[in-house]
C-alpha cells in the first residue's frame, strides 16, 4: 500500500497520470462534450461494475460507492451547471445500472439490517467510543512515532487546505475526504438511530484510508525528499507495530494451546467441552479430534455442533469407551468427570488452564 501511495505522490507531482481512476478518466473525457458517445460511456459503465463488485464484498463499501457517485454529481454541478444535460443523463445511466447490478443483494441487505436491532452484540456508541475512534490514526506502541504521526497528519491536512484550488488534482483529494466523511455521518447516523455498527473492529479497517489524502497533499510541497522522509517514518511505525504483535502473538493463548498439543495430544485423544466458546477454539487448531459435549448445552446453537461434528452424550459415562485422554478447557463442571471415576491433572497455558481427563484401569 506504502509503494502504492508514494507512486500516486510521483505520478501526481508529474501532473501526468500514467494509471488513471475511473473517476479521472470519467472527469477528463467529459469536458466539453454535447452529445453521449461511446467513448465516455464506457468509462461510467466500467466505473459501475467496479462500484457494484465493492458493494457486495461490504456494505462500507457501498456505502462509499454512494459517496463517490454524490461526489461525481456534485462535480459536474459545479463545473457545468445545468447548462448541458449529457453529463446527468450519463450519471443516470451509471446510477440505474449499479441498482440493477445489485438489486439480487437487496433482500439479502434487509433481512440482514431487520436482524441487527438494539440487541445485537455490538456495544452501543458512545460519546467515549467517538472520542477515542481519532487516535485509529496514530496507533503504534513508541509514543515519539505516535506524535510525530500526528504532526505529520496535521501538517499534511494544512497544507491540502492552503493548496485547495479547483484542480483536478484538488478535486481528488478532496473526493477523498469527502467520501469518508460521507461514510462516517452515514454509519454513525445509523447507529444512533438503528444500531450499532459503528465499532472499533470495522474503524481499524477502514478510517485509516484518510492517510491517502493526507500524505497525498505534500506533493504540492513539490519537494523529492518529503518521499523519502514520509517512507523512513512509516517504515519505522511498521516495525515497531510488528513487533508488539510479534510478541504479543508468541505469547497468546492460542500459540500456546497449539504448542502444548503438537507435545501431548495424541491422535486417539478427544475433547469435552461445556461451553461453545472452547468448542469453536479447539476445534479450530484439532479439527481431526472427536469433540463432546452433554446434550443441551448446545440447544441455542445447534448449527455450531453440526458444523464441528460434535458429539452430544447425556453422561460423561459414555466417554469410557476412549482409550486415550479427554481433554478440557474449562474447569467450571469437572466434579462430573470426579463422580464417574475419572482422574483429572491441570496444566497451565500462560493465562488459561487445560485439563487432561483419563481412567486409571483397576
Amino acid at each position: 500500500i506504502l509503494c502504492e501511495i508514494f507512486k500516486v505522490l510521483k505520478i501526481w507531482g508529474n501532473i501526468n497520470l500514467s494509471i488513471r481512476p475511473q473517476h479521472h478518466i470519467i472527469i477528463k473525457a467529459s469536458d466539453d462534450k454535447t452529445v453521449i458517445n461511446w467513448k465516455t460511456l464506457k468509462f461510467w459503465l466500467l466505473l459501475a461494475l467496479i462500484n457494484v463488485s465493492a458493494a457486495y464484498t461490504h456494505y462500507f463499501a457501498g456505502v462509499a460507492t454512494i459517496g463517490t457517485s454524490l461526489l461525481l454529481l456534485l462535480y459536474f454541478i459545479m463545473k457545468y451547471g445545468l447548462k448541458t444535460k449529457v453529463h446527468y443523463i450519463c450519471w443516470g445511466i451509471y446510477c440505474i445500472l449499479m441498482v440493477l447490478l445489485y438489486l439480487p443483494w437487496i433482500p439479502v441487505l434487509l433481512s440482514q439490517m431487520s436482524a441487527v436491532n438494539e440487541n445485537y452484540w455490538i456495544s452501543a456508541l458512545t460519546e467515549a467510543s467517538l472520542h477515542e475512534s481519532p487516535e485509529i490514526f496514530f496507533l503504534t506502541s513508541s509514543e515519539l512515532m505516535s506524535m510525530t504521526l500526528k504532526v505529520v497528519f496535521l501538517l499534511g491536512i494544512f497544507i491540502f487546505i492552503a493548496h485547495l484550488t479547483r484542480s483536478r488534482q484538488s478535486f481528488w483529494l478532496a473526493g477523498c475526504y469527502f467520501v469518508v466523511g460521507f461514510w462516517l455521518l452515514l454509519i454513525i447516523s445509523y447507529s444512533l438511530v438503528r444500531s450499532p455498527v459503528f465499532v472499533n473492529r470495522y474503524l481499524i479497517m477502514l478510517l485509516p484510508l484518510i492517510w491517502i489524502p493526507v500524505i497525498a497533499s505534500y506533493v504540492f510541497i513539490d519537494k523529492g525528499c518529503i518521499c523519502h522522509i514520509l517512507l523512513v517514518l512509516f517504515a519505522f511505525c511498521f516495525i515497531l507495530n510488528y513487533e508488539e504483535q510479534y510478541t504479543w502473538y508468541t505469547s497468546s493463548p492460542d500459540k500456546q494451546l497449539t504448542d502444548f498439543g503438537s507435545q501431548n495430544i495424541s491422535e486417539d485423544d478427544a475433547f469435552f467441552h461445556f461451553y461453545s466458546q472452547s468448542l469453536s477454539i479447539s476445534d479450530a487448531y484439532f479439527p481431526n479430534h472427536e469433540h463432546y459435549m452433554l446434550l443441551g448445552a448446545l440447544e441455542s446453537e445447534k448449527a455450531l455442533a453440526e458444523l464441528t461434528g460434535c458429539h452430544q452424550i447425556e453422561s460423561v459415562d459414555e466417554l469410557l469407551s476412549i482409550s486415550g485422554n479427554i481433554w478440557c478447557l474449562n474447569g467450571d463442571y469437572l466434579q462430573l468427570f470426579e463422580e464417574a471415576g475419572f482422574q483429572i491433572e491441570t496444566y497451565d497455558l500462560g493465562t488459561g488452564k487445560i485439563y487432561r481427563i483419563y481412567r486409571v484401569d483397576e
